[in-house]
């Protein structure tokens, strides 16, 4: 067990290195922070508010900016060549290709020291976060990776099945955003009319995270949202392990796994 967690961590490092090699990954993550710190600053210039929340909100939009890569990920590598190699070694086909798209994600997680530091300049002082604050926002980091690691994990099973997947990464950055609630934080559950939107939301592993973060347990306890949050992302791994065996059974069926 313990060995088989070290090659999957060393699979993990080694993609990690390689997926930030590629400049057009580390050019999308910058730009994304840097213009979501410059928006959110000037609407708290203009409107006040929480310098934490918008550090934290250009931190959560740059993960899963850099989370969305996943969509394309695995259809980036058949493109190299190595997706056959891959899914053909020793290594089980899932670790193999989990460790790619786990890349995605992980190397997301700058964007919050890059936020902060941005945030910083702009209000040309640190950004108070107080040792109490501290472990707690660690805690709702690491969950928020998580919960963006299954959702990678399904899209690319799915998005696998097309040679169009990189072009279709746009469309999976907006939408859940919107029903992340966090642009809205607690309004989305209490405002008339968002019904609908808000429980869809609930149906995203991110959901519950991105509120423990805006809205302060207010409109729930931030363990129960982190709880639910956890819960939800293991749904997602299942059915991302399920998409998984239907994709790789077709794509060997196929013979398209060395064709873009």
């Amino acid at each position: 067990m313990m060995s088989s967690l070290l090659r999957y961590g060393r699979m993990g490092a080694f993609h990690l290195r390689e997926f930030s090699r590629v400049g057009y990954f580390a050019q999308l993550l910058l730009t994304t922070v840097i213009s979501m710190v410059i928006i959110q600053e000037l609407a708290r210039f203009a409107w006040g508010g929480d310098p934490v929340h918008g550090f934290l909100r250009a931190g959560v939009v740059g993960v899963w900016t850099s989370a969305t890569s996943a969509a394309g990920i695995l259809g980036f590598e058949r493109a190299k060549g190595t997706l056959v190699f891959l899914l053909s070694g020793q290594v089980s086909p899932f670790a193999a290709t989990s460790a790619v798209i786990s890349a995605a994600s992980t190397y997301g997680l700058l964007s919050f020291p890059l936020a902060y530091l941005m945030t910083c300049l702009c209000e040309w002082a640190l950004v108070p976060i107080s040792l109490a604050q501290l472990p707690v926002l660690l805690a709702e980091i690491a969950v928020l990776w998580i919960a963006c690691l299954a959702m990678t994990h399904v899209i690319a099973a799915i998005f696998i099945l097309t040679p169009n997947a990189i072009r279709y990464e746009g469309l999976l950055l907006v939408p859940v955003l919107a029903v992340s609630g966090i642009f809205t934080g607690g309004m989305l559950t209490t405002t008339r009319g968002w019904e609908f939107l808000s429980a869809v939301g609930w149906l995203i592993p991110v959901r519950g995270t991105v509120l423990a973060m805006f809205d302060a347990g207010t409109t729930y306890p931030v363990s129960y949202l982190l709880l639910a949050s956890l819960g939800c992302s293991l749904v997602w791994f299942v059915v991302s392990w399920r998409c998984g065996v239907l994709a790789l059974r077709r794509a060997r069926r196929a013979a398209t796994l060395e064709v873009y």
